[in-house]
């Protein structure tokens, strides 16, 4: 719901007091949210950098050559515009894949077990920057994890769910 992947039954999701916009049968997603998917989703016969302008062309934003080379500074993969996802590690194509999802500068940035496929080391430089996201650029970061370490970097400030 927080996506606008589906409408509530009943009431409103709301972000800073203005409802989620719910995408119509293939629609997109509310322009203030993007997602981190466990299995990346990234598209293996693009580059890194072609894989972060389509996600800008299916939302109608920006991505100049500029734009592409913060996001991967940001994530930490300077010089890997040209690489395609096979080349990559778990943990560098779980970092395109935040990469991605910040290329509309959303608001809202949902994460669904974005380390489940990551070993102890990538696991936590994901949680660390996750958690860098949220408090240097000012972005809301909602994270659906089993991974107790995660878990466990959440600042004290937010109240943890755990079942």
């Amino acid at each position: 719901m927080v996506a606008g992947l589906q409408a509530p039954d009943q009431g409103t999701v709301s972000i800073n007091g203005s409802a989620v916009k719910h995408r119509q049968s293939g629609g997109v997603l509310d322009p203030r949210v993007s997602v981190v998917y466990q299995d990346y989703r990234l598209v293996g016969f693009l580059t890194v950098a072609e894989n972060l302008q389509l996600a800008a062309e299916l939302r109608d934003a920006a991505a100049d050559d500029a734009t592409i080379k913060t996001l991967l500074s940001k994530v930490d993969l300077e010089g890997f515009e040209s690489r395609h996802p096979e080349t990559l590690s778990g943990g560098e194509q779980q970092r395109v894949s935040i990469a991605r999802a910040l290329i509309t500068q959303p608001q809202v940035l949902l994460a669904d077990e974005p380390t489940g496929a990551l070993d102890s080391a990538n696991s936590a430089r994901i949680a660390q920057l996750l958690l860098m996201l949220a408090k240097e650029d000012n972005v809301s970061v909602l994270v659906a994890t089993h991974d107790e370490a995660v878990a466990d970097q959440t600042p004290q400030r937010y109240e943890l769910v755990r079942r």
